[in-house]
Formats: structure tokens, C-alpha cells, sequence
């Protein structure tokens, strides 16, 4: 991931890869055919993690919706400002990464669907599916442009603004004290990923 993200997929090498991980380039082959099969390894680790603390987060509040939305957007925020390599390569870089990242890339957005089960529905004649998919594309958009900048740091000042863009299509208005007491609480990161907590380890 680190390297993914210093270099760029197109121009990180399979050595330099090897020489951050401290192994050798025939223990590489053993496990991966290519960096575009150790991208996808880590790309579908990385955002498998990821998806299993909002899954757990939104379980824990999924009775009010707006709060449990709000919360997994500021849970995401949070853990990608943490982790700007994962960011990085899970955002950015994954485009250049090939078909098959693309491809999981989709499935990835689209598991993102569940966390508007509670969500109410859309005006008449809005389709519920693409509007969701619509809400989802442009928040992606939106931590694209940040990460892409080098600014994956700043991320959680979009809270307001992603918040709004989460909420406002389905009528529902953001909750009366947004991100309450974020440093009352524990600081939320993903597991097994220790390399990655803060931006000057990225």
C-alpha cells in the first residue's frame, strides 16, 4: 500500500515492493502472478476491513437512521484521514490498477447499498436505487478529489458538507450536534493495520 502510494501503480516496481516488505522477489511469485494481483490482495483486505467496522458501527445505531448515517460517515472520514496510504491506493490508484480492481472497486460502492436500508423513501417518481448509488458516487467523488490532492489529512472537515450531501435527498436533516464530542470517544481504526494510523506514516 505504501508503495502504491509514494510511487503510483503504474510506477511502483514489483522490487520496490519486495524491498518495503523485506522479502524476496521469488517469495513474491510464490504468492502473487504480478502487482496487479498484490494490488487486488490488498485492496480487498484493506476494504474488507473497512466495511466490517461500518457494518458493526451501523448495527449499533441502525434504529435512528440519520444518526447511524451520520456516524459511518464520520467513522469513514476518520479512518481514511488515518490511513492515507490505504487511501491513496484504495482511491485513488485503484483506477490505474486494472480491470479487475475496477471491477471490485464496484462491487466495493456497491456494498455501500446497505447502509440506506433504514433510510426513508425518495419522492414519487425518484428510483430509490439510483438515487442511493447517486448519493454514494458523489461522496466517492468528493474523497477522490481530496485524497488525489495529498489532502487525505483534512478529510473529516468535509463531515458537514458529505453529511448534507447524505441527507438531504431523502428529507432528513442533519442531527442537532454533528460529530458530538469526537474526543470523548475512542478514535476508531482498522484492525490489523497498524503501519497505517497516522498521516506521517503514510
Amino acid at each position: 500500500m505504501r508503495t502504491v502510494a509514494a510511487h503510483g501503480f503504474t510506477n511502483a516496481t514489483v522490487t520496490e515492493i519486495c524491498r518495503a516488505a523485506g522479502v524476496t522477489r521469488p517469495a513474491f511469485y510464490e504468492h502473487f502472478d504480478g502487482k496487479e494481483a498484490a494490488f487486488l490482495a490488498a485492496y480487498v483486505h484493506g476494504t474488507d476491513l473497512l466495511l466490517e467496522v461500518l457494518e458493526q458501527a451501523y448495527l449499533e445505531d441502525c434504529a435512528d437512521w440519520r444518526e447511524a448515517a451520520w456516524r459511518n460517515l464520520e467513522i469513514l472520514l476518520e479512518v481514511l484521514a488515518g490511513t492515507p496510504a490505504f487511501a491513496t491506493m484504495a482511491i485513488v490508484e485503484v483506477e490505474a490498477a486494472g480491470p479487475d480492481a475496477r471491477r471490485k472497486r464496484a462491487e466495493v460502492l456497491e456494498r455501500f447499498r446497505q447502509f440506506f436500508a433504514g433510510a426513508p423513501e425518495p419522492p414519487s417518481g425518484i428510483d430509490r436505487t439510483a438515487l442511493i448509488d447517486t448519493v454514494i458516487g458523489g461522496v466517492y467523488s468528493a474523497l477522490y478529489r481530496q485524497v488525489a490532492f495529498g489532502r487525505a489529512a483534512e478529510l473529516p472537515g468535509l463531515l458537514p458538507v458529505l453529511g448534507y450531501v447524505l441527507l438531504a435527498p431523502f428529507g432528513v436533516a442533519a442531527p442537532p450536534q454533528p460529530a458530538a464530542e469526537p474526543a470523548h470517544r475512542p478514535r476508531v481504526v482498522l484492525p490489523c493495520m497498524p503501519l497505517f494510523l497516522t498521516a506521517d506514516q503514510g
